[in-house]
C-alpha cells in the first residue's frame, strides 16, 4: 500500500484549552502548512504539540 503524500490537508489548531489529557495535546504529520495559536496546554502528561518526522521542517 504506497501513501498519498500529495493528499494531506493545512491545519489551523487555535483558541483551545486543552487539560489533563493522558497522552500528546497535538500529534500533527501532515506536509502542509500548520498553524497552531493561541492555545492553552494545562497538566498534559506527555508533549503538546508534537510534529513527525514525516513533516517538511
Amino acid at each position: 500500500m504506497a501513501e498519498n503524500v500529495t493528499y494531506t490537508p493545512a491545519v489551523t489548531i487555535s483558541g483551545n484549552h486543552m487539560k489533563s489529557i493522558p497522552t500528546r495535546g497535538i500529534l500533527c504529520t501532515t506536509r502542509q502548512p500548520v498553524i497552531i495559536e493561541n492555545n492553552v496546554f494545562d497538566n498534559m502528561a506527555m508533549a503538546n504539540i508534537y510534529l513527525s518526522n514525516d513533516a517538511d521542517y
